[in-house]
């Protein structure tokens, strides 16, 4: 624990502002909670104006004072107050004079006490009690100060407290209330046309579903599509479910030059069996019109590929 003179080296240091930030944070803190801090903190103060007013202080020790307590109003009042009483006391100190010895202590003293060491000292009585009462209204004051803050402090704590429940039960709620939306979100229903069926997502993409049939130049199934399509998308169906985890496609005119290929479409994580695979979207300018044959072949779980179906179609423009 410090020692007192530490101590009051310390508070002076507050008090003149040469402290840290953190260090004054601790100090405002000590006081707020402690008494005795508090009444060491007053003195502290009283003494630094006093020292002040009777000119004791160093030039750095000057300016932090003059900085810290001559902007405001109470601190100047405080510092003219002392200096006055400073003066007052310089004034009342008994003058020196020369006298001859007496044979009488009474008749010396008396010789002593001038009229005007009488008017001084009934004057420094007078400032000593104005003095006593100014201080003990000022330290009332602070105390009364002091308590205000202190019950804000407990204000601010209990407020606080009581936001972070009201925070605490929102939460709580907002969570409940997002997993009861989740649980009546409705799953996403998807449903494959049948057959045959030209599906159209959008005005730049064209769908069509083929069948297998491996006729090398004789038509096949009919795709018309339109001038304005950009891609072609195809949906193969299959004679048989398949469990390949992934899939190879060629597309092949009927002379047997590859226009198209795709070596690894449709994974999955599983080996599920499906009737069907959808190819990626092929552009349509590398299918003009004419006669094409597409070569399927499936990946095994040897990672081997092996044929799965071939199909015919044969592609015209409207």
């Amino acid at each position: 624990m410090l020692d007192k003179v530490e101590a009051d080296a310390r508070l002076t240091r507050y008090l003149l502002g040469a402290v840290s930030p953190a260090e004054r944070e601790n100090i405002e803190a000590e006081y707020l909670v402690d008494e005795d801090v508090f009444e060491q903190m007053l003195i502290a103060e009283d003494e630094l104006v006093d020292a002040y007013a009777r000119g004791e202080l160093s030039d750095q020790e000057r300016g932090q004072f003059e900085k810290n307590f001559l902007t405001s109003e109470r601190g100047r009042d405080r510092v003219h107050f002392s200096q006055a009483l400073a003066g007052a006391v310089s004034d009342a100190r008994p003058i020196t004079e020369r006298v001859e010895p007496s044979p009488s202590f009474f008749e010396a003293l008396w010789a002593i006490l001038t009229p005007r060491v009488r008017v001084a000292g009934v004057a420094f009585a007078v400032l000593l009690v104005a003095a006593f009462s100014w201080l003990l209204l000022e330290r009332m004051s602070m105390r009364a100060e002091l308590q205000g803050l202190r019950a804000e402090q407990v204000r601010l704590t209990e407020q606080s407290k009581e936001l972070q429940r009201v925070a605490d039960v929102e939460r709580a709620r907002n969570a409940e209330l997002a997993a009861q939306l989740a649980e009546r979100v409705p799953e996403p229903v998807t449903t494959e046309p049948p057959k045959g069926v030209v599906q159209r997502p959008s005005e730049d993409i064209i769908a069509f579903n083929i069948s297998p049939g491996s006729v090398r130049g004789g038509g096949g199934t009919k795709l018309t599509v339109p001038r304005s399509t950009k891609f072609i998308r195809l949906t193969l169906s299959f004679q048989r479910p398949s469990s390949h985890q992934e899939y190879r496609a060629a597309i092949e005119t009927a002379d047997g030059n590859t226009v198209w290929h795709n070596d690894s479409f449709g994974s999955r994580s599983n080996a599920t069996a499906s009737d069907r695979v959808s190819l990626p979207t092929i552009p349509v300018s590398a299918l003009p019109p004419g006669d094409y044959v597409l070569l399927l072949t499936g990946k095994q779980a040897d990672g081997n590929f092996e044929s799965v179906a071939n199909y015919s179609f044969r592609i015209s423009r409207k």
